[in-house]
């Protein structure tokens, strides 16, 4: 068994993990896999030689298989090297970036590393040079998604003009560019710790944010709080109820907003 993995880790140690040596022709035909002697060997670099290593290695016993794996990993982190830190950096913004569009647009369930990578213009196997499972990215992209919101409140902009810009068609229209409480309600409760984490997070942000709006208004912090909260159940109810009903009655939809808006706005002395 060492003479095999001798022969598996041994041509991995060159810059090309495809190329074709005596060993390898050895090691396959030691297997009873194929090409055996006196068959032309697949050209050197080749997809189909890949292949057919790898399979050959997979038959074997498990140290075999961890041999392979770990000669794998060795040569991916070799690629990851030769990038410089710059474009991983743009790359890791690029997958973040793509998870808070998506993950907000189909929810965190409807939506999987492939399409993520995808989205961002990167491989599968890239991803996980960048995070290590589908949770992590989740979470810094629920991070990123309410950041991006925050953002949009624009110096000057009042509570009416919050309502208004949030109960609008508009929204309604883009998720995948909307609020994540919104998006992101139904599905938290079954996501792993470190994504609601960083919802509940983004949360308590919004409540602050709309709480020092209603502070300005001569509201004690408690009462800012409290009308903080409600305002937040109601914008995020009149959102969801319009989204789904829109595709199959969109006059319905619209009156769900414009109601909602007038009842925030009477309820809480806006104009």
């Amino acid at each position: 068994m060492t003479w095999v993995i001798a022969a598996c880790v041994s041509p991995w140690k060159c810059d090309c993990p495809l190329r074709l040596n005596t060993e390898w022709a050895i090691f396959l035909r030691f297997l009873g896999g194929v090409p055996a002697s006196g068959q032309r060997l697949p050209r050197q670099g080749s997809r189909r030689l890949a292949c057919v290593r790898r399979r050959a290695i997979l038959r074997t016993s498990p140290i075999a298989k961890t041999a392979l794996f770990r000669c794998e990993r060795r040569y991916m982190r070799g690629l990851h090297l030769r990038v410089s830190k710059e474009t991983m950096a743009q790359h890791h913004e690029a997958l973040i970036s793509a998870g808070a569009k998506l993950f907000r647009e189909r929810g965190f369930d409807g939506v999987g590393v492939i399409e993520v990578a995808k989205e961002a213009g990167l491989t599968h196997g890239a991803f996980y040079g960048h995070f290590r499972s589908k949770a992590d990215l989740a979470a810094e992209s629920c991070r990123r998604a309410f950041e991006e919101r925050h953002g949009l409140w624009p110096a000057g902009m009042t509570l009416s003009g919050f309502v208004g810009m949030y109960l609008s068609s508009k929204h309604r229209d883009r998720p995948s560019e909307g609020c994540p409480v919104v998006c992101f309600a139904e599905s938290i409760v079954r996501q792993e710790t470190v994504v609601r984490r960083e919802y509940a997070k983004g949360f308590e942000n919004y409540v602050r944010q709309i709480s020092a709006q209603f502070e300005i208004t001569g509201k004690t912090k408690l009462r800012a709080r409290s009308d903080a909260l409600l305002l937040i159940a109601a914008l995020v109810g009149g959102v969801s109820a319009a989204r789904s009903i829109v595709w199959s009655d969109r006059e319905m939809s619209d009156r769900i907003l414009a109601e909602t808006k007038k009842s925030v706005m009477q309820q809480f002395g806006l104009r």
